[in-house]
């Protein structure tokens, strides 16, 4: 899953860019160039930052080091609902727009028990 993620966010890097939240280096120009996060949004914050910050700096990849991820989401939702529900944000990214209410009932905090 995370194969197939990695290669689609390659593939859409020169026209839909994405990166996850926990994997964003920017310059302090560029973050104060787009007055960083949309605290608005509730899903998909970090598209929209790096989406912004692309028009204002160099975008790219760090190809030279792998970054480990937790697969706790996955095991606790299930592999097949969150890849469905991340299909679903993706495609309201980009045919409605930006994501302003839950409505894909997307969970947080709930790992913190």
């Amino acid at each position: 899953m995370h194969q197939f993620a990695n290669q689609y966010m390659k593939l859409t890097q020169k026209f839909h860019p994405h990166i996850p939240g926990f994997c964003i280096f920017v310059k302090k120009d560029v973050h104060n160039a787009i007055g960083g996060f949309d605290e608005t949004l509730i899903l998909a914050e970090d598209h929209d930052y790096v989406r912004r910050a692309k028009k204002v700096g160099k975008f790219g990849y760090l190809k030279s080091y792998k970054i480990p991820v937790s697969v706790r989401r996955l095991s606790q939702d299930g592999r097949i609902t969150i890849a469905l529900k991340y299909i679903a944000i993706e495609l309201h990214l980009i045919f409605i727009g930006q994501i302003r209410k839950n409505i894909f009932n997307y969970k947080f905090g709930h790992y913190l028990k």
